[in-house]
């Protein structure tokens, strides 16, 4: 593990990157897992398909349902949430500094066990179509959406981190499963912890 002013940076043998900032004066830990998936990398076909996926590793593990995720974290005062970007998909929790382990746990089990279950894909892609029409009605986001679209022309990057319509309703759970399998890979992960706890049980 290498060190780099209060910053603990190692990668282990299969390939994970884990960034530590140890805070003993604070009461809490933030984690979060970091896959190198975004709109980046996504086919013209397949785009949206970071974003969808992000939606569907909340929806349950194979140790946990959705329900169970949720009261996990927030059951103990905590957050759980997510965001999709160009180059990455972020999973982050907070909780109480005691409850730093048990926030690694859920988000382990959400990026390398997700269900992904059919009817979880059904139900998501209809959640996924309703915010591209709401951000299709929201002026300020539609600008900023066709502005990438004239400065990034046929070119990933300039292209809707949602998708459109018409790649939403074409992209299948077989995709989906695909792409979680090539780019959820440790390798292409990093783990990142902030707060109160023990760098090297963490690392453990």
């Amino acid at each position: 593990m290498t060190t780099s002013s209060s910053y603990r940076f190692s990668t282990f043998a299969n390939g994970l990157g884990l960034v530590l900032r140890p805070m003993p004066q604070a009461h809490s830990v933030a984690v979060g897992m970091w896959a190198g998936a975004g709109g980046r990398y996504e086919s013209a076909r397949h785009s949206g398909v970071s974003h969808f996926l992000e939606h569907l590793l909340f929806k349950g593990t194979r140790r946990w349902s959705c329900e169970q995720l949720k009261q996990a974290i927030e059951g103990v005062g905590g957050s759980l949430n997510g965001f999709t970007a160009e180059e990455f998909t972020c999973y982050m929790a907070k909780v109480p500094h005691r409850y730093a382990r048990r926030a690694i746990e859920v988000l382990a089990q959400m990026v390398r066990h997700p269900t992904l279950r059919a009817q979880d894909v059904d139900k998501e892609r209809e959640v996924i179509l309703e915010e591209i029409r709401m951000y299709e009605d929201t002026p300020g986001q539609y600008v900023h959406d066709l502005l990438s679209q004239l400065l990034w022309p046929d070119h990933p990057l300039g292209r809707l981190l949602s998708g459109t319509a018409q790649t939403i309703r074409r992209i299948t759970r077989a995709d989906l499963v695909r792409y979680w399998r090539r780019m959820y890979q440790p390798r292409n992960l990093l783990v990142a912890c902030a707060g109160a706890f023990d760098p090297e049980r963490v690392a453990r």
